[in-house]
Order: structure tokens, then sequence, then C-alpha cells
């Protein structure tokens, strides 16, 4: 018996269904909004090695108490909360400078605004345990905490270190008096570190200012680390400098000196501005500044070993070093071999000042001494500046040095790439037959150089000029194994064709082994700076002019094809075109994919990207992730809400091209402006799912990487707003249908704007009771709460076939059009209130006399498969609107009947009610009750049942007081079983006028294949559709119902529907679009 079932009945499986939240799977775009107090909840998130995540709220309000701060955990296969640690008291703002995450699971939260007692922003780092996590309020029992007012402890980065250990800097930490003298404190990563910072466990500076650990802790690869505090004061000499080891198993404890670091010896010498890591766990100190006795910036660079670090003062016996002011020795790179180079642009070599020299080092024990033409790859003139820009480290061990400024002959500035053995170096003067070269002044060969993955190189040329033709640019293609060794030209490498066309601006290595070369500045025809991109082989390389036959190119002046590539984990890639054009459009951008192996070609377009919907929409901030995936965001996408730029973000999958345009319903959407750029994402590599956090919105949402789609169906999360004046309405998106509101005919029928939003679940829950993926949320604009129509909600079967695979115990849906057990499960749950989310949990500010959860159960003929538009259209009237949850019986008495129609029509001034049963269990009787609100119900009649049947019934009753009721009265049947239990049938509306009550046949406009409703008093009967010249179209109707029908394939243009009613014969106009 398809019916609205008594709503007391159910009430405790309601109550179940509405707090369901916790135990949701995880969905393909989840929303979670703040708790009581939150307000910038996902300001953070950090996702741990074991899969669980943390989430930041540090302006969650304590009650009374603002801005004390809150840290979630969560756990990562269910998001099910593990803990919650807050701050005690104002502005404590707990979580404010993130989450660690460390390598073995457990987590540390930085609080740097924490006060202790009276110490106003002591700071405070907080462990806890990854799978248990920390609850409680943050305090010196449970965390590292500083003692004075503004210490901060926790306002700088925490470092995780590979055993799972970590270490806390806290520059800003007061040595007594000595104000800012800095700490840096290791801690267990099993069990935390507690307490006070102090001298006893940390390192610390004793001077005002030292800001120990100011530049950075460097993690070597062995486990160990360097503090570099280039502050640090020597005594009476000023911002000396230090760099200082510590063992990654205990950390370094006590006060910097000559004996545990690595130390300067003149002001400014700034010993520990910068370290770098060896492949094989030593370093290497980086000092340009040091002194080398009177001469000022000398430069030094300094091996230490991983197991044991260096100490002492910098000198020319354990470093390398300049001898001529302004040396700056010098930029060290790290050799994928261990091994390093370190390139000094401004040595001079004799009287040819800025020279430059490249020097190659042993990893293992380091290079001491000064630099020389015995020991570097020098320049031989002035300004050769070998070395300027960078060396590049190839996968193989070797290595390219780039000499851009290199002089084929005085004043001829030409360029050079120089290829290097990693084992044994390179010595001697740059030259044309150790290198390549360009030809012509400013060629500036060797700009750029990337290393592949397979060891082979790429030198980018982009001013390279082709003879007379200046800045073409060029890209050459080099094996890593060889050094490559004379002039550029077409023969090899890839070239432009006109004037500062500027090939190879960048290039981007890819995961496979191939490249892609950039050249946004190249011309299409008469399209100036239209951009190109052009897959280049890893293996072979790539060699003639650019064009479209071999390159994605753009189209229009100023579309800057090629501006920006990411290169995704699955060798793939993407090409972010923001200023492409799509005239009359300006400035909309593109997105493109690229297959890794295979050349994209032509120009970029709606068919093979993905496009902006608007002018100046610039999208195409690409973030990708570990799976290949990623996102594009939009930092101009434009909330007509707060009628503000408030950013978006759309998730892509990274192993399909794209097409088409973007699309909100498919986006995370900024509700503040410019609150796009706050959102952070991150990727959660052990359940396969992304994390963007919120703050500004005070919310976070789970991504699934694999969306829910379904034919014509809006997926995801989508919303509509349609403003309706006493006409059915259809709302769809431009990612689909969502479905169909029908006002009443009453006073209160729904009128003005409504909002559909729909929440589309990756599956249905799989403990306690279920309910469809699919959700919905209808939000009039006024009189929410009151307003009356009729909804259709649209539903995809794989929906049901989704709650069949995860039901539990629960009653099963239809599993196809024709299964009639599924169809008389099917329940809907309507919640009242407003909402965030959508959740069942997430409905607040119900203030109606009305019960905030009701039980619709709506009647079979109003359930319909489309077969056309292949989906299900559930159909009910309603009495308010707000949230809508799908769902099969639970815990329902077996019923008495199976009601299969109950209408009410007039007849003689009183009232004709006739309703029938196909089938009839232990049934008693029928109560027939009678309203005149459609709320407050009396007993009418009774009806005498027939008892025990399994076929179909008719009954009736005349009420005769209907004509003493006024206008309009409301009419329901009470079943009743012989062991007392009952269900209600839906309520029938009859008014007291002689005049027929208004008909509307919906959708119209209508399309083929969709659904027809006749909205009338009674069931609509003889229905055809004829031509104006009154013909009747035999094969317009493939399938009908109680309720209507659907359309088949019909030309565009105005058709009749005519249809018989209880009032007579109507006729009404069909759009056909």
């Amino acid at each position: 018996m398809h019916t609205h079932l008594s709503k007391h009945v159910l009430l405790p499986w309601i109550l179940a269904l509405i707090f369901l939240l916790p135990v949701v799977s995880p969905a393909q775009k989840t929303y979670v909004a703040g708790r009581k107090g939150s307000e910038k909840l996902g300001s953070h998130i950090t996702v741990l090695t074991n899969g669980n995540y943390v989430v930041t709220d540090p302006e969650w309000n304590d009650g009374g108490k603002t801005h004390v701060g809150a840290v979630y955990l969560y756990n990562g296969a269910n998001h099910q909360l593990i803990s919650t640690l807050t701050g005690s008291g104002k502005n404590d703002r707990v979580g404010s400078r993130g989450v660690t995450a460390l390598s073995n699971g457990n987590f540390v939260v930085c609080s740097p605004d924490w006060s202790n007692g009276s110490a106003a922003f002591a700071g405070a780092v907080t462990w806890a345990n990854g799978t248990t996590g920390i609850s409680g309020k943050v305090d010196a029992s449970n965390s590292l905490v500083g003692s004075k007012a503004n210490n901060f402890v926790g306002v700088d980065q925490v470092v995780s270190l590979p055993n799972g250990n970590y270490v806390v800097r806290s520059t800003l930490w007061d040595n007594g008096a000595a104000t800012d003298a800095g700490a840096v404190t290791w801690g267990n990563g099993a069990m935390g570190i507690t307490g006070v910072v102090s001298a006893s466990n940390s390192l610390i500076g004793t001077k005002k200012e030292d800001k120990v650990g100011f530049d950075d802790v460097k993690v070597l690869t062995n486990g160990n680390y360097v503090v570099q505090s280039r502050a640090w004061d020597n005594g009476s000499v000023q911002d000396a400098g230090a760099a200082t080891w510590g063992n990654g198993t205990t950390g370094v404890t006590g006060e910097i000196n000559v004996s545990n670091s690595l130390i300067g010896s003149h002001s400014n010498d700034q010993i520990g501005y910068a370290v770098v890591v060896l492949t094989n766990g030593n370093y290497v100190v980086q000092s340009e500044y040091w002194d080398n006795g009177s001469i000022v910036d000398a430069g030094a660079a300094t091996w230490g070993s991983g197991l044991t670090g260096v100490t002492g003062i910098v000198s020319v016996s354990n470093s390398l070093v300049g001898t001529v002011e302004a040396d700056n020795v010098g930029i060290v790179t790290a050799l994928t071999n261990g091994n390093y180079v370190v390139s000094t642009t401004h040595w001079a070599n004799g009287a040819a000042k800025f020279a430059g020299a490249v020097t190659w080092a042993d990893g293992t024990k380091g290079i001491t001494g000064t630099i020389s033409i015995s020991n570097s790859l020098v320049g031989s003139k002035p300004n050769d500046g070998v070395g300027f820009g960078y060396v590049c480290a190839l996968a193989n061990g070797n290595y390219v040095v780039t000499s851009q400024s290199w002089q084929s002959t005085p004043g001829v500035y030409v360029g050079a790439s120089t290829w290097a053995n990693g084992e044994t170096g390179m010595t001697g003067t740059v030259n044309a037959s150790n290198s390549l070269i360009g030809s012509t002044n400013e060629d500036g060969v060797g700009k750029h150089i990337i290393g592949l993955t397979n060891g082979n190189y790429v030198v980018s040329s982009p001013n390279w000029s082709n003879g007379i033709t200046p800045g073409v640019g060029a890209a050459t293609f080099a094996n890593g194994a060889t050094a490559l060794v004379g002039v550029i030209s077409k023969s090899n490498s890839l070239i432009g064709y006109r004037m500062y066309d500027h090939v190879g601006k960048s290039a981007i290595p890819l995961k496979n082994g191939n490249y892609v070369i950039c050249s946004p500045y190249w011309t299409n025809g008469p399209a100036r700076e239209a951009g190109a991109v052009t897959l280049g082989n890893g293996t072979t390389g790539s060699v003639g002019f650019v064009s479209p036959f071999n390159s994605l190119v753009g189209s229009t002046e100023g579309d800057l094809v090629g501006w920006d590539v990411t290169a995704l984990s699955d060798g793939n890639y993407v090409v972010a075109s923001r200023t492409w054009r799509s005239l009359p459009k300006n400035h909309i951008g593109a997105v493109t994919w690229g297959d890794g192996n295979k050349n994209l070609k032509g120009p970029v377009s709606a068919s093979n990207s993905l496009v902006g919907s608007s002018e100046f929409r610039y999208v195409g901030y690409v973030k990708p992730f570990e799976n290949g995936n990623y996102y594009i965001e939009d930092n101009f996408w434009y909330n007509y809400n707060i009628n503000a730029y408030a950013g978006a973000m759309t998730p892509m999958p990274g192993k399909t091209p794209l097409s088409g345009v973007v699309k909100s319903c498919n986006s995370i959407l900024g509700t503040k402006p410019r609150s796009g750029i706050a959102l952070n994402v991150t990727w959660n590599t052990v359940y396969h799912y992304s994390l963007v956090g919120y703050g500004e919105g005070n919310l976070y949402v789970i991504v699934n990487e694999d969306p829910v789609t379904d034919n014509n169906l809006a997926g995801d999360y989508s919303e509509a707003t349609k403003t309706m004046y006493y006409a059915p309405a259809t709302f769809r998106t431009d990612c689909g249908e969502i479905g169909m509101v029908v006002p009443s005919d009453e006073s209160t029928a729904v009128t003005g704007p409504v909002k559909m939003k729909v929440y589309v679940a990756l599956t249905a829950p799989s403990t306690d009771q279920p309910y469809v993926r699919r959700y919905y949320d209808i939000t009039p604009e006024a009189n929410a709460g009151t307003a009356t129509g009729q909804v259709t909600l649209f539903i995809a079967q794989s929906d049901f076939d989704d709650f069949n695979q995860n039901r539990g115990d629960a009653p099963a849906l239809p599993s196809g059009p024709t299964d009639s057990d599924g169809i008389q499960n099917i329940r809907i749950t309507q919640i009242h209130g407003t909402s965030q989310t959508g959740y069942p949990n997430s409905y607040t500010g119900w203030t109606g006399s009305d019960p905030r959860v009701v039980l619709i159960n709506p009647k079979d003929q109003d359930i319909v498969w489309n077969d056309n538009a292949k989906r299900w259209e559930l159909s009910f009237a309603v009495e308010g609107f707000s949230g809508f949850f799908v769902h099969s019986n639970v815990n329902e008495q077996a019923l008495p009947v199976h009601l299969a129609s109950f209408t009410a029509v007039k007849s003689e001034g009183n009232a004709l009610l006739k309703w029938k049963t196909t089938s009839e269990i232990n049934a008693s009787y029928f109560d027939i009750e009678r309203s005149v609100d459609g709320k407050n119900f009396v007993k009418a009649g009774t009806v005498k049942a027939t008892g025990n049947e399994d076929y179909a019934h008719s009954y009736s009753f005349v009420d005769t007081a209907f004509a003493s009721l006024g206008q309009l009265a409301y009419y329901r049947l009470r079943a009743v079983d012989t062991d007392g239990s009952y269900a209600y049938s839906a309520i029938q509306r009859l008014r007291a006028e002689d005049k027929p009550v208004s008909t509307y046949v919906y959708p119209n406009p209508v399309r083929a294949g969709s659904s027809v409703t006749i909205s009338t008093v009674g069931a609509p009967r003889n229905i055809q559709i004829v031509d104006l010249a009154g013909r009747s179209i035999g094969a317009a109707i493939i399938q009908r119902s109680d309720t209507g029908f659907v359309l088949s394939k019909l030309p565009q243009g105005v058709h009749l529907v005519k249809f018989d009613t209880d009032h007579g014969p109507e006729v009404r106009k069909l759009v056909v679009e």
C-alpha cells in the first residue's frame, strides 16, 4: 500500500537516519561543515602516513572564549572523529601554524599563539599518536611550550626526520635577557617531548637575536640533520653564523660553540646561510659571504660528514675558498651519484673578471683549497660567467654546465652548454670543442637545461637567432652519457620560424622520460604570441620547425599557449593557457590534457580542452596529485550570491582528454571574496581521495577520484534556481537535470525563487540504515516551511543498484522498471530546516508547528521509470520544502492492503471517494478521515474491508457533509488490520466550486523522451497527442501511466494534448523543443 504512513510509527528509524553522518562512506564530494563555535574549519589539512588525517580549526570558540582553537584527528577509512585537541584560553588559536605529519604515522601540532598562564604567545608544539590522537587541552604536560611572553614556540616549521623523530624550531625563544636567542629542540617521534624549552633539551643561542635555526633545519638522507643559524654571534663578532650537525636519534643540546658547530670568524660571514644535502648522506655548507682574511666575500664551500658533522672555523684547510673580493664561492649542486659541484660565476681568471668557474668535488671527502683551471671548468674571458644560472644534475650522475654569457670571441655572447662526467668532473676552459654553442651575439645558449628521467637532457635557448631571423629560439636534445658538441641548428634542434618566436622558453620533463617544449610567444600566421606546446621524444629528441602539425597551438593573438605546463605523476601532462580566447570572449582560459606518449596537434579548442565559460576567467591554474589526477584552480570564478570573485577548484582525472566548459557543479566553490586562493588541497595516498580545506568557508571537502555520473542527471553536487509563478519548473544545470517542482492550486502554492540542490555520494552508507546516495535540498526563498506543491525527484537506476548493494537488512529498492516489490518499498524522509551540507543531521532552525521530520510514502503510480531518459521519477505532494532522502521501508508492520488508487470527486454536491485495492491480508476496515486545513483530521465514516483477497476490489464512500465545509476539503484513508495496525493513504483535495480545478501539463516546453505529467483532479484518461489540424499522432506516446505519459520523438513546435478528466474533456498546448 503506497501511502503516507503514520509518522510516529517510524520515528526511531528516522532519528537513526538523521545521525548517520559519522559512518557515511567517502563521497565523490562530501562537505563537512564546522561544528558549533567553529569559524575556520579546514584552515590546514594534513594526511598522515597511516591514512588518517588532521583538520585544524584555529579560530574555534569555546563558549565565551573566542579563538581558542581546535584540532581534529579523523579516521581516513570511514571519516569518524577520533580525537579533539583544543586550547584553554582566549586567542590560543591551537593549530594555527598547521600540523606536521611524521614518517611513523604520528603528528605534531603547532600553536605559537598559545598562552602559558600570564605569558601571552608563549607557544606550544604538541605531539600526538596518529592512531588514537590526543584529546583535551594544550598544556605543559602534553606539549613543548615556551615559558615567556612572545616565545612563539611552534611559529616555525617543524621538521620531520626519516626515522619518525622530529625537530622544533623556535627562533624567537628568549634565553633569559637575550631576546630572540632561538632554540632548536629534538623530539622523540614515538612519544613526543613536553615541558618548557631550555638548554637541557634544545640547541640554543646565547646572544640577542642569535635566532638559532632561523634559516632552516636540513634533513640528511641518513636521518641526521643540520641546523642553520647565520645570525649567530661568535662572541663580539656579529652574524658570524653557525651550522650545527644533529643526531637524528638523540638530537643535540646546549649552546652553539666552536666544538659542536662549523662557525664563522668575521662579522657577516653568515655561516649556515645555506646547506646542500648530498645523496650519500653527507652535506656541504655554502657560505658565499665568508671573508678570507681581509678579502671580503671571498666565499667558501665546506664539506661535512653526515655521520659526525664538521666543526671548527671555516678556513682554506677545510673548505674550497675564494681568493678575490666578491668571488662569492659558491653555489653548490648535488649530483645524483653523491658527488657535487660548486659554481662560482664571479670568479676571476687572472685579469679576466667574472670569467666564472665550476668545480667538481668528491662527495665522500669534499674539496679544499682555492679555485684554479687545474681543478675547475672555467671561463677565459671577462664576463664569460661560466656556471651562470645553474648546473643541471642528470639522472645518471653526470652534469651539464650552463654559461649563457660565454663569448665565442670577445663581445659576442653566443652562450655555451658543457656536459661533464659526474665521476671525474671536468677542468680547463669552456670552448667550441667541448660545448654546444650559439652562432650569433645574444643567442644565450643554455639559458635553461632540464634533465630527463632517463639521464638525457634538453638545452633551451629561447633567444637563439636563425641567421638573420632574431629570437626564433631553439630546444636541443642531448644524450646524457656523452658530450654534445657543435653549433645549434635546424638539424639538431626544434626551432621557431618567425622572429621572436622564442621557442624553448621553458622545457618540462615528463615522468616517462619524454619532455614538453613550451613556446608561448610562437606566432601562428598573423596571430602573434599564439603559443605552442611540443612533445619531445626523450630517447631521440625532436628537430625541425614548430608548427600546428607537431604541436598544440593557439589561434588568436595573445593566447600564449604553453605559458604553463604541469607534468603529472603518470607520465602525462596538462597545458594551462590562461589567456586563451574564444572570440568574441577574451581570456576565458583553457586546460588541455596531453598523453605523454602522443603529440598534441592543432589549435586549442573546446573540443580538446576544458575552457572557461565567461570572459576574464583565466582558467588554468593546475595542481597535480601523486596518483596522476589534478585540480584546476579558478581564482576568478564569480560568486553572484556575494557579488565578488570567490574562486573555485575543480578536480580532474589525469588519464583522459578534456573537452567542454568548466562547470560549477563539478567544482568546490568559494563563498567569500577572493577566498579561492585559500583553498588548500592534499591527497590521501592510502585511501585514494583528496581533501580540500576551505578555512574561509569554515568547511572541508572529501573528494573521491571517481565521480558518479548517470546519463543526463546532474552528478556530484549541483544546484539550480528557478523563479516560479504558478507553473511547473524543471531544475537543470549545465551538468544535467535535478528534479521538478509543480505549484499546488492553493493560496499557499510555492512561488518566487526556488533553489534545488542535489548531492551525489559515491555510495550509500554500508552500516545502519542506508539512504540512496543521491539526496536533495529544495528551498523556496519565501515561506519555505509552509509552501505547497508537488516534488519530482530524478534518480538513476545505478543509485538504486548502489543502495541495494549496501542496504544491509533494509528492504531492496527497484532492481529495474518491472520490480513492483521494490517500487512498493520506496520511502522518502523529509527533514525541515536549513543546511549548508545537505546531510540529514545538518538541518537546523525549524520552528514550524508541524513535525520537523516527515516520512513520505508516494503512490505507486507516481513512481515512473522514464525509459527514454533512463531514470526514475518519484513524485509526491509536500507542505513545506527542505531536505529529501530516499530509502526503503524499515521496521514497518505488514500492511493490511495494497492500495492501487484513491480519488475524491464532487458528485451531486457531495464528496464521492473511490479507492481500489489489488490485494488484502487480514484487512479489517477503512476509516475515511476529513480535514478542512489538511492538518487536523476527523473521521467521516467507516467501510468494512473484504478481508483476505489477492485480486482487485473497489470501494466507495459518499461524504454528505462536504457541502457544508466551505471551499476546500482534504480526505485520506486509514487502512486498519485485524490486529489494530494501520497505515494512511495519500491526501486528496476537493474543491466546492463548480468550476474544474486548474489543470497543468508539465514540463512544458518538453524534450522527446521526457515524462509528461498531467495535474488534474482524478486520473487523466484517453490521452492522445494531436497536431494543430486535429489529427491524432498515434506514435507520439510510447509509455503511459496513471498521471501522464512518456513522449516519443516529435518534430519541434506546438502540439495539443487531449484527455478526459472528472470534469470533462480538456485540451492543452504542448511545446516540443
